[in-house]
């Protein structure tokens, strides 16, 4: 197999942070680790310019999506153009404004996402040629110089594997596994298991491996059996919508639900990670037109792996949204979707869901002008999509003033459960003026049967007192 020799051009972000000991000097290991897992195809060597001027500025703690696509063009030089890259880039930062406690990221994804709205052709145009590291939220959570060290190591791997276009994977161990929140991973995970190595060995050949030959589309690296294999344990994974039926405009929500069905004393410690957001669940979708494709979320999570405890007498659940995909509007054709989902056991493998079956109905024949416009709007998407998010004051006023018209169904009930969560943000205490308005919407919502999600409604009660 041809040899493809890339450059790792390395810098630091700010001064906020000191160089860690793996990067003084050559950091060899990034080179040994790349070529010795490729079957000896990807000689990856390093480029140091870490004692150099700052990427962003000297006293910036905190960078942004555009600080690192700015300071990987300060690195690598590349043009945008048809031409191979040969050069990529490994930024060294203090902390991601955006998810201030994630350890690392391949922000170069060639389309935007929440963390990353910079869909500049600058950015876009070349994917997959620059990551980067923070060494402050990994310092903060690994005290001790050796385990900062390892993390360091761990991570910087981990990250150039995304450039190669590797998904995270907690089992078997590897490099792609996500990062622990209470300690370093063992030697079992400093390496790339089989099918990572063979994805890997392809980078001369095939243009998802090499960097900036397609857009971030991340594979396993898993052999297909394991995908197919159902977990052999009494657990029971079940997806459903409020309505099968709704207009394609209409925000949806997926419940999901992760339940034992064994004996009572059954007990079993799960990945806390039952959202597309993460690579252990996935949501497949077959169109009106026949095609299987997979929902590709938004919102991409990094956070160190935790686990949650799930028994007979509780569950697992969660209300997704699945309106909206990365590549944009989910339903946007009227017709007949089916939907399942998968989730990731560790070393149990797999599990699958039901098939849930949906129609998306015309918008003009089921909603309202007026309500149809609102729910066109993008900025209304977004807030809808990312509700648990800092509410932007201009779309809560939006749909308040159109909520004060008492419009009914369908869809009513989306925008003020849109409301109630965008007012009452977790962790915090609203005014009472607030709490009235919240409870005024709550009882219009339970007013108005059927028109939400079981985990919708359940929510709504939490946050009202309810029993």
């Amino acid at each position: 197999m041809a040899t493809v020799r890339l450059e790792c051009h390395i810098g630091m972000a700010s001064a906020t942070v000191g160089v860690p000991a793996a990067f003084v000097g050559a950091p060899t290991f990034l080179q040994q680790h790349f070529f010795d897992n490729s079957r000896n195809v990807i000689d990856l060597r390093p480029h140091n310019h870490v004692q150099q001027k700052a990427l962003v500025r000297d006293d910036a703690r905190e960078v942004d999506a555009l600080d690192l696509h700015e300071a990987a063009e300060k690195l690598t030089g590349n043009v945008p153009g048809p031409n191979r890259i040969e050069r990529i880039a490994l930024i060294l930062a203090d902390r991601y404004k955006s998810h201030p406690g994630v350890f690392g990221v391949m922000f170069d994804r060639g389309f935007t996402t929440v963390d990353d709205a910079n869909g500049n052709s600058r950015f876009v145009t070349i994917p997959r040629e620059g990551c980067a590291i923070f060494l402050g939220a990994i310092e903060a959570l690994r005290g001790r110089r050796q385990d900062f060290d390892r993390e360091v190591e761990f991570t910087t791997i981990h990250e150039l594997g995304h450039i190669f276009n590797l998904d995270h994977v907690e089992s078997p161990s590897s490099f792609m596994a996500t990062s622990r929140s209470d300690a370093p991973y063992a030697d079992e995970y400093f390496e790339f298991f089989n099918g990572q190595r063979d994805w890997l060995a392809e980078c001369a050949s095939n243009p998802l491996v090499y960097p900036g030959g397609s857009i971030f589309k991340p594979v396993s690296g898993l052999n297909d059996t394991r995908t197919e294999r159902v977990a052999a344990t009494a657990i029971k994974l079940q997806i459903g919508v409020a309505s099968a039926e709704f207009p394609c405009a209409r925000p949806v929500e997926l419940d999901v639900r992760l339940q034992m069905s064994a004996p009572a004393e059954t007990r079993m410690y799960v990945p806390q990670r039952l959202d597309p957001g993460y690579p252990q669940f996935r949501l497949w979708i077959i169109g009106p037109d026949g095609e299987r494709r997979l929902f590709r979320s938004p919102r991409r999570y990094y956070a160190p792996c935790s686990r949650v405890l799930v028994t007979p007498q509780k569950p697992m659940q969660r209300d997704i949204s699945i309106f909206e995909s990365a590549e944009g509007a989910t339903f946007a054709r009227p017709g007949v979707y089916q939907l399942q989902a998968e989730f990731d056991l560790g070393a149990r493998g797999w599990i699958k869901s039901n098939i849930l079956a949906v129609t998306a109905l015309v918008n003009r024949a089921e909603l309202p002008l007026e309500r149809l416009a609102l729910l066109s709007d993008a900025r209304v998407r977004r807030f809808l999509y990312y509700r648990c998010e800092k509410a932007d004051p201009p779309i809560l006023r939006l749909l308040e003033a159109h909520l004060e018209k008492d419009l009914a169904d369908p869809g009513a009930n989306d925008l003020r459960y849109a409301v109630i969560r965008a007012l009452t943000p977790a962790g915090t205490e609203p005014p009472r003026a607030v709490q009235r308005r919240v409870r005024t919407y709550i009882q219009q919502v339970f007013d108005t049967a059927g028109a939400l999600s079981t985990r919708q409604y359940q929510h709504l009660q939490e946050i009202d007192g309810r029993p």
